[in-house]
């Protein structure tokens, strides 16, 4: 898995680079079509000053003129009719069309422990034996990282919770300021859909809001949590529904309850399995609108989960406020939790500032909390923050951002604060005041360990369709690699990204 093959495209001087570049286009044409104008006011009055024309050479003259006209409008006409053509893909066939469902947080193992007959017919073709999250295992990274093919220090989105310092803002999923387009980098595979001619439709996926290289989804929808899960299936079999000219080739899916049980009541307890069997049987009434269609075995349905789930404990948490003196500036734990609380998220996007950091009288900021620390230590204090924290716990780990491991792939990003802590599986990091008013956040379930050590941040793919083998189980596998798969099954060129193609070879047909 190798580098992106292209520039750093988090380099803002590189992007004013494209624009000077553009301006300067706009400005050579506008000076070229000046100058024609120019030549043709010149013409006119020279044959002003000459007097009045013969009949007859007007005459020749209008007839000159015609005919160039006719052959020019014939040339335009010629030249859009070729730039439509080439543009616009023929809608292609249900065999080369992709239903790709994500269900939030569902562990690689959950459905041992539960009834679940329409995720057993999909995964009869092809199943997994894990999909293995970036690092970290959190539900904006993860999502993200499958449909760019990059990791997180590549495609931007290295948190949930980040702090960029070139552009001087704070990223916090679920604030409008998540939507502006500089946050989401490369090329997510609706992009890669809609620049070759094809039309996407996401019900939910993370960044599918955003306008992303000036382009969005043709159909989407904005993030409700609300929204009934029957209501999300019958929009996709609407949208499958729809005249082969207007039909998506690629539809995705998003469901959310298994994520929430489990932050709130822990893995496999009751509420988790209720909701994963719930989940069963939307996605069988799903199932069955496609066997009603005459299409089940015609489409490509693939079902993936971003992250697994692991158990917390009030007893397993690790108070930084014993070693630092914490900034008052540090983005508020409750963020992390804006799934479960009724926050204005949009107050925190832009309450940070560079100037925030130059107050020695703190040792740090807090960036994000657990189970990775995301620190920014004051100015100056950077050796000091390393050394307070390195070896203070035997369940927490602190590194340098160059010094973080290779598999990882956690580094070269801007976005990633010079110090970054690891908590072990179980483990929690927070404040004594933060935990005292809210002793809750801190048992039930959690996400975000290193997807690399622990098994239990591991989720799940499982795929039915034409474009697959039959009776196939594959081994764990990285899931940036599902953005190559999906560019293999829509006959899409895929954009730069780290996926390995060999990986996923053995589940296609072709």
């Amino acid at each position: 898995m190798s580098k992106p093959i292209y520039p750093e495209i988090n380099s803002n001087e590189e992007v004013e680079q494209i624009a000077n570049a553009v301006s300067s286009n706009s400005e050579q044409e506008e000076k070229l079509l000046g100058r024609d104008q120019e030549k043709s006011i010149t013409i006119e009055d020279r044959a002003k000053k000459k007097g009045k024309f013969p009949l007859v050479v007007k005459l020749t003259i209008l007839m000159a003129f015609l005919f160039v006209s006719v052959i020019v409008v014939s040339l335009v006409i010629n030249k859009h009719i070729s730039q439509d053509t080439s543009t616009i893909s023929m809608p292609p066939s249900f065999e080369k069309s992709v239903i790709l469902i994500s269900i939030d947080a569902f562990r690689w193992d959950y459905a041992n422990y539960c009834q679940t007959p329409n995720l057993d017919l999909i995964k009869s073709q092809i199943s997994s034996d894990g999909f293995r999250p970036p690092f970290p295992s959190k539900t904006f990274v993860s999502h993200y990282t499958m449909v760019t093919g990059l990791y997180p220090e590549y495609n931007g989105i290295v948190a949930n919770t980040f702090f960029d310092p070139i552009i001087n803002k704070t990223f916090v999923m679920g604030t409008n300021e998540s939507l502006e387009s500089y946050w989401w980098l490369g090329e997510p595979i609706w992009v890669t859909n809609e620049l070759q001619g094809y039309k996407t439709g996401c019900y939910f996926w993370p960044g599918s809001e955003a306008k992303i290289q000036d382009f969005r989804p043709t159909y989407y929808e904005i993030y409700n949590q609300s929204v009934p899960y029957q209501d999300r299936v019958q929009k996709v079999l609407d949208w499958i529904d729809l005249p082969q000219s207007e039909r998506p080739n690629l539809i995705t899916l998003y469901f959310e309850n298994v994520d929430t049980e489990g932050h709130l009541h822990g893995p496999l307890s009751p509420e988790v399995i209720s909701a994963v069997e719930y989940d069963d049987t939307i996605i069988g009434t799903l199932i069955d609108g496609l066997k009603e269609r005459d299409i089940f075995d015609k489409i490509n349905l693939i079902v993936v989960s971003d992250h697994g789930m692991a158990t917390i404990s009030t007893s397993q948490v690790i108070f930084l406020d014993d070693y630092l003196n914490i900034s008052t500036k540090s983005i508020p734990q409750e963020y992390s939790y804006n799934k479960f609380h009724d926050l204005n998220l949009n107050l925190i996007q832009n309450s940070l500032n560079l100037e925030d950091f130059q107050d020695t009288e703190y040792d740090a900021t807090i960036i994000d909390w657990s189970p990775i620390t995301a620190i920014l230590p004051s100015v100056g204090k950077e050796d000091f923050v390393y050394n307070a924290l390195h070896n203070v716990h035997p369940n927490y780990t602190v590194y340098r951002k160059e010094e973080t491991p290779l598999d990882l792939h956690y580094n070269d990003s801007v976005r990633i604060t010079p110090i970054i802590g690891i908590a072990a599986l179980g483990w929690s990091v927070t404040t004594h005041p933060q935990f005292s008013a809210h002793p809750d956040w801190f048992q039930g379930g959690n996400h975000g360990f290193n997807p690399f050590l622990y098994p239990e941040m591991t989720g799940i793919f499982m795929a039915h369709g034409p474009a697959f083998v039959d009776k196939y189980n594959q081994p764990v596998f990285d899931n940036l690699n599902l953005y190559i798969l999906l560019c293999n099954i829509l006959g899409l060129n895929p954009a730069p990204n780290n996926a390995t193609e060999s990986v996923i070879e053995s589940l296609l047909k072709n």
